[in-house]
């Protein structure tokens, strides 16, 4: 997930540079003095490191040459402590900031010309602090992730997400070395991640680096928010450990395995009552799948058996959170014939005839 950087011997005026420090403490650049009207900055399409001059400025109060030039809300500052970007209140001089541009064009930090400008821009900065102006996309389930180290980031899921609604949660390119840092594929903070199944190519990728120990995934929505929803978790390490889980109100969170750096994560509906849906193909001569759903925590098992009632295959036997869940049955296995798979939930049961044939 870690993107190229380029070596630069001379830095220009107006942009911003990743440098390392063996310790804390100042350094002094010498340079030409920057006059009053060079206090532009050429930006290209995309993301751009940049800074003020002389005085610092509220990222609204600079100019904008064409008007709306800017991505709003993506003025970013690596913050070196918390290994981890973070949203500026003001912008200062000696200091890099990110900032995505949807075209080319001139940022202007003289201040934008208007000193109530500038102040209504601190006064927004003030209060935004340094988390999102606005706390995910309207309707978003919001996740905590945080490693072993305590680092942290929220991110978002939505059901539905416009590519115009993502924009506003991109993220500036990923921090130097192997820092700490949680985004969805495609450098976003919010992501759409609806749809039928995980397997059909629906759901959201989300990409950790730099996590130090286990990572804990942790949804932050009470149960009126989550208005009959849960969120899937799926993900592996290379060469061992899984995750396949379900968040939902009453377990609300998961430790990512070791070391993992993608996550498939997507949000689905929970079941009004416990139910066992057809089994898929039927008839079959390889697997066939059978969903299931539960409306809360239950104990299940799903038994398969021939037409003398002997028991052939156990699909499932554990306790399993709510939501739309699935068993597979490895037809190959079995003399071609008529099968019976039985669920047993709490007080429901149901079964469904499963047809083989060779």
């Amino acid at each position: 997930m870690r993107e190229p950087v380029s070596v630069e011997e001379t830095l220009s005026t107006g942009g911003g540079a990743w440098t390392f420090c063996e310790s804390g403490g100042e350094a002094t650049l010498e340079g030409t003095p920057v006059q009053d009207s060079e206090k532009t900055v050429d930006v290209a399409a995309g993301w751009n490191q940049v800074g003020p001059f002389e005085e610092g400025v509220a990222p609204s109060a600079v100019g904008q040459e064409p008007s709306g030039l800017l991505q709003e809300g993506t003025w970013f500052r690596w913050d070196p402590q918390q290994g981890r970007y973070t949203e500026p209140t003001s912008l200062e001089t000696g200091a890099g900031y990110w900032v995505f541009a949807t075209e080319g064009g001139t940022l202007d930090f003289s201040g934008g010309g208007s000193e109530a400008t500038a102040s209504a821009g601190a006064a927004e900065a003030q209060a935004k602090g340094s988390a999102p102006a606005q706390e995910g996309p309207e309707e978003a389930l919001k996740l905590n992730v945080t490693d072993g180290a305590g680092h942290s980031r929220a991110v978002y899921l939505a059901s539905e997400l416009s590519e115009e609604e993502q924009k506003r949660w991109r993220l500036p390119p990923t921090g130097p070395g192997e820092a700490f840092d949680v985004r969805f594929a495609g450098g976003f903070q919010a992501a759409e991640a609806g749809g039928d199944s995980l397997g059909a190519g629906n759901g959201a990728v989300l990409q950790l680096q730099g996590t130090e120990g286990r990572a804990t995934l942790r949804l932050a929505a009470a149960g009126e928010e989550l208005e009959g929803r849960s969120v899937r978790v799926l993900g592996a390490r290379a060469g061992g450990e899984r995750v396949d889980a379900r968040l939902t109100a009453e377990n609300s969170s998961v430790r990512v395995p070791v070391q993992a750096e993608r996550l498939h994560l997507q949000v689905e509906e929970v079941p009004q009552e416990a139910a066992l849906g057809k089994p898929s193909p039927n008839p079959s001569s390889g697997r066939a799948t059978l969903e299931y759903g539960l409306p809360e925590e239950r104990e299940v098992t799903i038994e398969v058996y021939d037409v003398l009632g002997r028991r052939v295959a156990r699909l499932v036997d554990e306790r399993r959170p709510a939501g739309t869940h699935r068993a597979v049955l490895k037809a190959g296995r079995l003399p071609s014939g008529t099968y019976f798979a039985r669920m047993r939930a709490g007080s429901f049961q149901k079964t469904r005839r499963i047809t083989i044939l060779k």
